[in-house]
């Protein structure tokens, strides 16, 4: 009777104990689990979080890129019709170039006319000359060339105005040197010799040349520094303060 007491004793015990143990498993299972909820589910917000910002992020990369890529096309764009003005530009510098020798010298050897389109551009690029800075603009100075009525107009058909053109092309993108001892040459007219030798009508059509205020203003404010061909070149009386390259 005492062992059977005793042994259901035990049993009870036992049993008891197997149920704590059962409770305390199932609470640290549960304790578990809502461990695993807890820290899975920030792990998923930031995973997720994560996606989507590296969704935005490449998006805004592939924005980025091709924003660059279109600035940079309208920048070639840019330069590109910038390089295209310019060549419009130089086009008609040189055909006016070319129309300003031509009626001044169309008569003299290409060496001539060489060193009469060399002498305007240096006219227009001394930064002390008052006159418009280019070719173009000078041809409307008046009484600056003889009877010039279109300056800028191109004159392919006339074989010798394409001639001078070319001549004018080589001048305007080459060396502009003037030879030794004309560093501050910066006017030429008819010499007298040919002046002399002209009609009375041609004469007339010579412009500035021929007005006394011309030939006074030769006379008191310039020197004459070479005579080539039938053209005087002039240097400012006193010299110059910048000086044209020379060889």
């Amino acid at each position: 009777m005492l062992t059977s007491l005793t042994d259901g004793h035990n049993y009870a015990k036992v049993a008891a104990e197997n149920s704590l143990l059962s409770d305390v498993y199932l609470v640290r299972r549960s304790v578990m689990k809502l461990q695993r909820v807890e820290t899975t589910r920030p792990a998923k917000v930031a995973q997720w979080v994560s996606m989507v910002l590296g969704a935005f992020l490449a998006a805004g990369i592939i924005n980025v890129g091709f924003a660059q890529a279109k600035a940079k096309e309208r920048l070639t764009e840019l330069k590109r019709q910038q390089v295209l003005r310019q060549i419009a530009l130089d086009e008609q510098e040189i055909t006016c170039l070319t129309n300003e020798v031509y009626h001044e010298a169309q008569g003299e050897t290409a060496e001539v006319r060489k060193l009469l389109g060399q002498t305007v551009l240096a006219i227009i690029g001394d930064p002390t000359f008052k006159a418009p800075k280019t070719t173009c603009g000078l041809a409307k100075v008046p009484g600056f060339f003889s009877q010039m009525k279109d300056a800028a107009g191109a004159h392919f058909a006339d074989s010798l105005w394409r001639t001078i053109y070319w001549e004018m092309n080589d001048v305007y993108n080459g060396s502009r040197a003037l030879p030794r001892g004309w560093g501050c040459v910066r006017g030429f007219r008819v010499s007298d010799d040919r002046l002399l030798s002209l009609k009375a009508k041609a004469l007339a059509q010579l412009g500035f040349t021929l007005n006394a205020k011309g030939l006074k203003y030769f006379a008191t404010d310039r020197v004459p520094v070479d005579t080539r061909g039938d053209i005087t070149f002039y240097s400012p009386r006193g010299g110059c303060r910048t000086p044209t390259q020379t060889f």
